[in-house]
Formats: structure tokens, C-alpha cells, sequence
């Protein structure tokens, strides 16, 4: 199966939010679009708080990823996996996972070398993704080339 991350820009935070809310909703989880909105403009509109994906799977849209950057140590910057969905009738085949690893990838390339994946406690199918990558990234791991 063949992915696609398509980079977002600014022009696109009202695409993504609507994204975001129908998931937040499938998901039978709540959504509050002006807060959401204002977070994804801010994400989009400036290189240094983050970027976002979307992803697709042989050529159809399943799901985003959000990276969003911060600091750990004094002078140490890191990168955060804020959101990473994909729709659960494509979960279960290695997306997520692929996934993750397009954003390890990406976080080395931008010489970051703590990246961090968190997961909520009631996102149970996304817990065994979670724990690998809560570890700095060594130095002496070049950017990968694109997950296919």
C-alpha cells in the first residue's frame, strides 16, 4: 500500500479543521471549532510552531498528522506528534505506524533530536504505537527517504 503526506499551509487550516471535526465526531468525541481553528492557523501559519499532513493511501484521503515543535532541555528543540488519525476502517494494516516513521523522519531532517508520541488513555487501539518512540532520536540516523 502506497502513502501520500501532502504538506498543509496556512490556506488550508479551514480544510483541515473540517477534517478534523467530521473525524472528532465520528469518533463520538467533542469538537470545539473556534478553538480548533485558531490552533490550526497558528500551526499553519508559522514553520517554527509546526506542520501538518494529510495522508492518503492509494489515492484516498484516510487520515492527518500534526507535528508541532517545543523545547525540552534549555536549547533543545522537540518535536511533538500532537494529532495523528487515521480512519478505523483503514487501521490494523501498518498506516499509523508508517506514519510515525514519516514523522521520526522528518523530525531528523530538521536535526530534532527528542521527538515524543503521546496517547490519550481512551484511545486504546492507539497505545502499542506510543511506547517505541518515546526516546531521542541519535544523531547519527540521516533522514530517511519518503515511507512508501
Amino acid at each position: 500500500m502506497s502513502l501520500t503526506f501532502t504538506l498543509l499551509s496556512a490556506e488550508d487550516a479551514e480544510r483541515l479543521s473540517g477534517l478534523v471535526e467530521r473525524w472528532h465526531l465520528a469518533e463520538g468525541q467533542g469538537f470545539d471549532g473556534p478553538a480548533a481553528r485558531q490552533y490550526l492557523h497558528r500551526v499553519l501559519g508559522n514553520d517554527r510552531s509546526g506542520h501538518a499532513w494529510t495522508i492518503s493511501c492509494e489515492g484516498i484521503e484516510i487520515g492527518y498528522a500534526i507535528l508541532t515543535f517545543g523545547s525540552g532541555l534549555p536549547g533543545e528543540p522537540k518535536a511533538y506528534v500532537s494529532a495523528l488519525y487515521v480512519a478505523p476502517e483503514w487501521r490494523g494494516k501498518g498506516l499509523g505506524r508508517r506514519t510515525q516513521l514519516f514523522l521520526a523522519d522528518v523530525a531528523r531532517w530538521l536535526q530534532i533530536r527528542l521527538f515524543a508520541f503521546e496517547v490519550e488513555s481512551e484511545r486504546k487501539h492507539a497505545r502499542p504505537f506510543a511506547r517505541p518512540f518515546r526516546r531521542s532520536i541519535p544523531t547519527s540516523i540521516h533522514f530517511g527517504s519518503a515511507v512508501a
